[in-house]
Formats: structure tokens, sequence, C-alpha cells
């Protein structure tokens, strides 16, 4: 073993003065640097106002880009909405939730797109409540696919099997109905995990529904 190890040490007295260990390996450093948060982001900043003004509108046209890629996943859900097999009150309770994620995506773009400095910017970007409104279009179309199969269990025969699927898929809806109306304050880890959840009832309930039609 210390013929192994011998060496290494040897190795490592040779190092510059400008290198590092760590996690086992070296790192070449610019002592020059100040590595803080501080001096990192002074770094990135840019030297000159106009530096950071310039990466500012960089960031608000990466953050519209994000919002209009979100709006467009709103408006795909809507038009699956028109598809599905709903009531009318169904139908417009997910147009009001989606329509309601797509005017507050609007106002957070008009406001981030208008800041004149980083600070309102950043105040502007409300990253949790945003992640609550990117679940609503998957939510609006679990709903949906849940009334639907609703529906198809009404018109099926009365088998064993079509009241397991009763029992799923009203878990299912009733998970997707919370999941349209999240707040920022949400657990988004185990929200999510319950939208997994939630769609792998809708596809036992399916799986079931064909069993009692069969």
């Amino acid at each position: 073993m210390w013929n192994v190890i011998s060496p290494v040490i040897c190795l490592l007295t040779l190092l510059p003065s400008h290198c590092k260990m760590a996690g086992g390996m070296v790192h070449w450093t610019n002592e020059g640097v100040d590595l803080s948060p501080q001096g990192i982001m002074r770094h990135i900043a840019g030297n000159s106002d106009e530096d950071s003004t310039a990466i500012l509108e960089k960031e608000k046209a990466y953050y519209a880009a994000c919002v209009d890629k979100t709006l467009a996943r709103l408006a795909l859900a809507r038009s699956r909405v028109d598809a599905a097999d709903l009531t009318e009150g169904e139908r417009l309770m997910l147009y009001g939730r989606l329509d309601s994620g797509t005017a507050w995506l609007n106002d957070i773009k008009e406001a981030f797109l208008s800041a004149g400095d980083r600070t309102t910017f950043e105040r502007t970007i409300d990253l949790k409540t945003w992640h609550a409104v990117k679940m609503m279009p998957t939510a609006a179309e679990g709903f949906a696919i849940a009334c639907s199969i609703e529906k198809s269990i009404d018109r099926a025969p009365d088998r064993w099997n079509k009241y397991r699927a009763v029992v799923v898929n009203e878990n299912a809806r009733a998970t997707f109905l919370r999941l349209l109306n999240l707040t920022g304050w949400a657990d988004f880890i185990e929200r999510e995990k319950d939208r997994i959840e939630a769609y792998g009832q809708l596809s036992r309930a399916d799986d079931w529904l064909k069993e009692a039609c069969a």
C-alpha cells in the first residue's frame, strides 16, 4: 500500500500554489477571482451598467419565452377539454381554471418585461405560483378523462370490475381537482407524485371498465 501512497504524496508536493484539492481531484484556481456568491455574481453581471442592462434584457427574453411555452400548453389543454365528453358545468369549470392560469402568466409577463432594474424584475418572478400554473394543463386533461370514464361506467353492465373502476376513477378525479387549485405554498414534490398516481388510477379504471364490458 505504501508503494502506492508514497508517489502520490510526492506528486502533491510538486503542485503549484494555485492548485487546490477537492473531493480527491486537483482543481486549478485563479486566486485573483472572488469565489463568494457576491463575487461570482459581480463577475457574471459585467463590468458596467451597460453590461448589467444587457444581461437583464436577455433574462427578460428568456423568461418571456418560458411564459409563452406555458401559455401554449394551456391553450393545448383547452382544445382537449373542447373535445372531451363533458357536461357544460364541467367544461366551464375547466375553462375557468385554465383561463385563470393564462391571465396570471400574461400579468407577470407584462410586469417583468416592464421592470426597470433587477430588483423589480426578481420581485415579479413568482416561480412557485408558476409551478402551480404549469400543473394545470395535465390536471385539466386528467379531470376531463376521469369525467369521460365516469360516463362510460354509467353505461357499463353491473359487474364487479365496474365498481372497482368507480372507486379508482373517483379518487383520480378528486386528485386532479385538487391539482387544478394549487397555490404557491403547495409541496410540489408530493403533488407531482399525486399526479402520477392519479394517471395510474385512470389507467386501471379504464382496464377494469373494459373487462366489465367484455
